[in-house]
C-alpha cells in the first residue's frame, strides 16, 4: 500500500470514529480495514458478560452502539439546547455511587446504604440523570450553515438535510440501554427571493430549515442555507441523545453555477488573501466547512462537518540547475572556499528571487500590492542580516 493509500485510509478511520456513519448500508456502518463480521443484534443477541467490542447491526444493517451516542461521536451533530451540568452531574453521580457503594460493601458482600438523594431518575450513570436546578446552557451546536452567491433571477431552491438519529433498544442481559441508529431525511424547496423557514419532526428529533435573503448592489443575492435543532432546552443526556441529529449533511441543488465571492469585499485586505488569491471561493459553511460541485442537472453546495485539505509536501532539499542548495558543517567550520561560495550563492539567488517578486507587484489586484511590498521590503531586511553576518 503506498503512504497515499495509508492516509487516506486513515482519514477515513479518524471520519468513521468522529462523525459516525452517513447512512445504514453495510459500506458506511464498516469499520474502515475491519475484517470482524458484524454481531447481529436481535431478539436473540445477549449482552457479552465482558466489555463489548462489537461491531453490531440491527436486523436490517443499522448500526448498534452499547453507549449513548454523544459519548461516541462528536463531530457533525445537532443537538438541543442542554444544560451545561446534563453530563457533568451525571459522571459526578456516577463516579460517586460507585464510589460509596465500594466503601460500603459489607462482609456478606452486600451493599450497605448509598446517599445518591442528589440525583434524580430510576437508571444508571449519565444515561437519564436530571438535573435538578440549573440555568446554564451547555455548549451544544445547534445550528450550521451554507452561504453562496447566486443569479437575482434563481428563484427557488431544493433544501437538503440528512443525517441519522439514535433510539433505545433493549438487550438481553445487558445493564444498560442499547442504541440503534435510524436515517433521517428532509427535503424543502424554499424562495430564493425572501427569507423564510419551515419546521420538521421525525421522531424526538425537531429540526428547522431556512433560508436567508440578502440582495447586493450587482445582479446577485447572497442565500445562506441553514438548519438548526429547536428541540427544547433538555435535563438529561438521555433525552438530549434521542433529540440529537447525527452525521449532519445540509446541501441545496443550485440550477447553475454559483458566483465566486469577492475577496475581501467587507473588509481589509490580509496576508493571508494574497497566500491565497488564486483560491476562488464559491461558498462559506458557518459552523462547517462547504464544499461546491458539479452534479447532472446542475450544482450542489453542501456542508461539510470534518474538512480535509491536502498539502503539498515540506522538504529542506532544495536545488536548482542540479546544484543543491546546501552548505556543509564541516565547510562552515572551516569557512572554506565551498563553503563560501554556497554562502554567497544562497545570497545571490535570494537577492535575485526579492527583485522577481516586486516585478511582479503590478500585477496583483490594487488592495494586495501594499501587502506584497510590506513583504517583500520584510525579505530585505533578512536578507542584509544575513550580509552583515
Amino acid at each position: 500500500m503506498k503512504p497515499a493509500d495509508v492516509r487516506s485510509e486513515m482519514i477515513k478511520g479518524l471520519e468513521r470514529r468522529l462523525v459516525g456513519p452517513s447512512s445504514n448500508t453495510t459500506a458506511e456502518t464498516a469499520w474502515p480495514g475491519e475484517f470482524i463480521q458484524p454481531k447481529i443484534v436481535d431478539a436473540s443477541f445477549s449482552e457479552p458478560k465482558s466489555y463489548p467490542t462489537g461491531p453490531w447491526v440491527g436486523p436490517n444493517g443499522e448500526e448498534v452502539l452499547p453507549d449513548p451516542p454523544k459519548n461516541v461521536y462528536f463531530i457533525g451533530t445537532l443537538g438541543p439546547s442542554m444544560l451545561r451540568s446534563a453530563m457533568e452531574q451525571g459522571e459526578e453521580a456516577e463516579d460517586k455511587l460507585l464510589e460509596e457503594a465500594e466503601n460500603e460493601v459489607n462482609i456478606e458482600g452486600e451493599f450497605g446504604d448509598v446517599d445518591v438523594s442528589d440525583v434524580r431518575g430510576d437508571g444508571d450513570g449519565d444515561e437519564d440523570v436530571e438535573v435538578i436546578e440549573d440555568n446554564e446552557l451547555g455548549a451544544e451546536q445547534e445550528s450550521i450553515g451554507v452561504s453562496v452567491r447566486i443569479d437575482n433571477d434563481v428563484n427557488e431552491l431544493e433544501v437538503h438535510l440528512a443525517g441519522g438519529a439514535y433510539s433505545e433498544i433493549t438487550v438481553s442481559q445487558a445493564n444498560r440501554a442499547w442504541w440503534i441508529r435510524r436515517d433521517v431525511s428532509f427535503v424543502v424547496r424554499l424562495s430564493a427571493n425572501e427569507s423564510s423557514h419551515q419546521d420538521f419532526t421525525d421522531g424526538e428529533v425537531e429540526i428547522q430549515i431556512g433560508i436567508d435573503v440578502r440582495h447586493d448592489a450587482q445582479d446577485t443575492k447572497v442565500c445562506t442555507i441553514w438548519a438548526r435543532n429547536r428541540g427544547e432546552r433538555t435535563a438529561t443526556f438521555v433525552e438530549a441523545t434521542k433529540k440529537t441529529l447525527f452525521q449532519v449533511r445540509l446541501s441545496a441543488e443550485l440550477p447553475s453555477k454559483p458566483k465566486p465571492y469577492a475577496p475581501f469585499s467587507s473588509r481589509l485586505a490580509s496576508s493571508l488573501d494574497l497566500l491565497y488569491q488564486t483560491i476562488t471561493l464559491f461558498s462559506i459553511g458557518h459552523g462547517c466547512d462547504s464544499k461546491m460541485e458539479k452534479t447532472e442537472s446542475g450544482y450542489r453546495v453542501s456542508s461539510v462537518s470534518m474538512p480535509i485539505v491536502k498539502v503539498n509536501g515540506l522538504t529542506p532539499d532544495i536545488t536548482k540547475d542540479n546544484i543543491p542548495y546546501a552548505v556543509g558543517m564541516d565547510d562552515l567550520g572551516q569557512m572554506n572556499t565551498e563553503a563560501i561560495t554556497a554562502v554567497e550563492r544562497i545570497i545571490s539567488e535570494y537577492d535575485a528571487w526579492i527583485a522577481a517578486r516586486r516585478k511582479e507587484i503590478p500585477q496583483l489586484d490594487p488592495t494586495l500590492q501594499a501587502i506584497g511590498i510590506s513583504h517583500l521590503d520584510e525579505c530585505g531586511r533578512f536578507l542584509n542580516d544575513i550580509k552583515a553576518g
